[in-house]
Order: structure tokens, then C-alpha cells, then sequence
């Protein structure tokens, strides 16, 4: 079902009040923050996480949850918002289109604020009409689909859309590593958000004077058959739009029988090496944050995370973390009688872990990859 959570840890989330201050809170991970220490309703604000906590899914949940409680846990160590604490209520949505819905029904109920999630473009699909006609904005930190752009609705999207991130490879993948044709497999599972980049990764490769020779769903219940059908296309490079399982599956199987095509993903997910080991060396993926990046904001970060727990955060924390201080800084920011949703579009840039994020009037964002590749069993950036 779900819980609700109370964030208590030490380390202090930054956030501005611009009016209706009494108090300044410790030097924090990003800045000063200043919260109101007045009278009226001290009750807490409940912000709501919806993810897949179970299932094929779930590395995505988890994460995604998991840079969500950080950024609520700081923000209560500096005194919640306008003086009130914030309380978590966690949904699994199974990553099912029904009970997606019927998850957010029970966020809802729960007087949440804003939902922070779901972690696919499929579930975002699923649950924006639930949403819609509410004051309760929807700031996914990773739904990516072009299907989502550009429309007024509840959505806030942390990363760009799939045509962006197509963009970067197929450029690479013409330029740099000379590939002239290439099959692509995507996953069903999350078809809105996998096809969609298929066919802008398709667009913007072919535009460069590249083939496509094959794009095929991939069968998660069997590798070798996707991995044959893929071979048979006699591509250069073969690109998985798929999660780390049968990204690592296809790998394997197709480097048991062809050691020279090349191997690209849409994503640099740690697991992804973890269960195809050699397989997957020089495989070359896009991925939404910088591995290397040496600024002391993102050290801090990465310091607080791991502490907090005990593994290293991958793109869906990092993207979650920064939806939820959106989420936060939109609620400080709200002038008398304003919507949460109408105070972000206002306020439209907010500074996140690497780099900004500056929102359009249809609350899509733009932020740039970077493109990384397996050496010896590490995501290497390269550009």
C-alpha cells in the first residue's frame, strides 16, 4: 500500500523564502536557506512520491525514492517549509497502468501537495488525468517521452524530451565511432517512452545519412530470439532502449555470436554491468548526469547520499532529488491565492545538483547528457 515519513537527518536542504521569514537556517549543501518561523497552520505539508517499488522497475523506484527523502530530510533539518515540516507519503505504482491510478486516488485522499514521480513516461501517461482539474502538479524526475511534450497539464519534467538525447547519440554514433547502419530493440513495457526514442534516435541518425536497417520490440522472456532478429539485419551497431536486465541479456547474446558489431543503450545504469560484465564492454550510452563532475556541489551530493544509504546514487536519485527541491522551492514561493503549479511556471529556473533547470510554460525542461562508455567495468565519460 504506502506509508507516510517523517524526515529527521542532519544534513540541510537549501531553500529561499523571499517574504515571510523570521529565521535563518546553517550554511547548507546549496545555500542559505530562510524559513518563516510565524504563526498559523504549523500543521506539516505532505508531498507525495509515486514509483515502482517492485518488479522489473523497481531500480527506478528505488532511487527515485530515495533522492526524494533526501531532499525532504534536509529541508526538515533547516525547519520544514514556512515553519511546517514536511511529511512523505509513498506510493508503489507497480509500474500499472490501474493501479498507477488508483495509487494517485491514495495520494490524493492524503492531501498531498504535489506528487513527485512516476519514474517512466508510461506511468506519467497513466496517471496525468487523475491529476487533472486538481491544484496537485505531477514533477516527474525522469518521464522523458515526446508523447508528454508541450501540453497544458499537470506535468513538470525534470529531463528533457527523447529527441534531445537522440540527438547527442546519433551524433556520436555517425561521427565519432563511423557507424552507417544500425537495428535498434525497445521494450514494450514501457512503449511510451521506448519507441519514442526509437524513432527520434531513427529521425536524427537518418538525417545524419545513416540506416536504420531494423527496429523490433525486444521479447524479455527470450534474449537469444530479439538477439537473432537483430544479427540478422547485419547492422553496425545494434542500440537497446530497454532497463538494465535485458540490455544486459541482448549483450550477452549477441556478443556470444558477434564479437565486432557495437552495442549502444539509452542509459548508463550501474546493473547494467553488474549482470553483463565483459559483455558490455564498450557498450556507449547517453546518460543524464556527469559521473565526473568535480563541482563541490555535486561532491556534496554524492557525500550526503551515500551516507544516508550506503550506495552510490545513479541518475533517477539525482533526477528525483532535484524534482523534489522544485517541489519544495515552488511551495516557499507561492504568493496568497497562487496554485503550486502556477508559483514553478513563475518561477521557472531552479538551480539543481549539476546545472539548471529552467522550465518552459508547458513545465518541460532542457537539460544535456553526456555520452559515456564501459572500461573495464566503469562508465567512462567521453564526451
Amino acid at each position: 500500500m504506502g506509508w507516510i515519513e517523517r524526515g529527521d537527518t542532519a544534513s540541510v536542504f537549501p531553500l529561499k523564502r523571499a517574504r515571510r521569514l523570521a529565521a535563518v537556517a546553517a550554511s547548507t549543501l546549496l545555500g542559505a536557506a530562510l524559513l518563516m518561523a510565524g504563526c498559523g497552520d504549523r500543521s506539516p505539508y505532505r508531498i507525495g512520491f509515486l514509483g515502482s517499488l517492485t518488479g522489473k522497475y523497481a531500480y527506478l523506484g528505488e532511487g527515485g525514492r530515495n533522492g526524494f527523502l533526501l531532499a525532504l530530510e534536509e529541508i526538515n533539518a533547516a525547519g520544514g517549509v514556512d515553519g511546517r515540516r514536511i511529511e512523505a507519503v509513498i506510493r508503489d505504482d507497480q509500474h500499472n497502468d490501474a493501479k498507477a491510478a488508483d495509487a494517485t486516488r491514495e495520494l490524493l485522499a492524503q492531501q498531498v501537495r504535489a506528487v513527485v514521480g512516476p519514474m517512466t513516461s508510461a506511468m506519467a501517461k497513466a496517471v496525468i488525468p487523475v491529476l487533472t482539474g486538481t491544484d496537485v502538479p505531477l514533477i516527474s524526475p525522469t518521464a522523458t517521452s515526446s508523447e508528454l511534450e508541450g501540453k497544458d497539464d499537470p506535468l513538470f519534467r525534470i529531463l528533457s524530451s527523447d529527441p534531445e538525447y537522440a540527438l547527442q547519440l546519433a551524433g556520436y554514433a555517425w561521427q565519432t565511432l563511423g557507424v552507417r547502419t544500425l537495428a535498434i530493440a525497445f521494450e514494450e513495457a514501457n512503449r511510451s517512452y521506448s519507441e519514442s526514442l526509437a524513432n527520434a534516435f531513427r529521425k536524427a541518425f537518418e538525417d545524419l545519412g545513416g540506416k536504420v536497417v531494423l527496429i523490433t520490440p525486444l521479447d524479455a522472456k527470450d534474449a537469444t530470439s530479439t538477439s537473432e532478429r537483430l544479427l540478422a539485419a547485419s547492422p553496425e551497431a545494434i542500440l537497446m532502449i530497454s532497463n538494465p536486465v535485458d540490455t544486459a541479456r541482448i549483450s550477452q547474446v549477441v556478443r556470444s555470436r558477434n564479437e565486432k558489431v557495437r552495442l549502444l543503450g539509452d542509459t548508463a545504469e550501474e546493473r547494467v554491468i553488474q549482470l553483463g560484465g565483459a559483455a558490455v564492454e564498450g557498450l556507449v550510452a547517453t546518460q543524464t548526469f556527469d559521473r565526473d563532475d568535480p563541482s563541490p556541489r555535486y561532491a556534496a551530493f554524492v557525500a550526503a547520499y551515500e551516507q544516508r544509504f550506503k550506495t552510490k546514487p545513479g541518475f533517477e536519485a539525482i533526477a528525483s532529488y532535484d524534482a523534489t527541491r522544485v517541489t519544495l522551492e515552488g511551495l516557499a514561493h507561492r504568493e496568497s491565492g497562487e496554485s503550486l503549479k502556477a508559483a514553478i511556471v513563475r518561477v521557472a529556473r531552479f538551480a539543481g545538483v549539476q546545472g539548471e533547470i529552467r522550465f518552459d510554460r508547458f513545465g518541460d525542461a532542457h537539460r544535456k547528457a553526456v555520452i559515456v562508455r564501459v572500461e573495464n567495468g566503469q562508465f567512462k565519460v567521453i564526451r
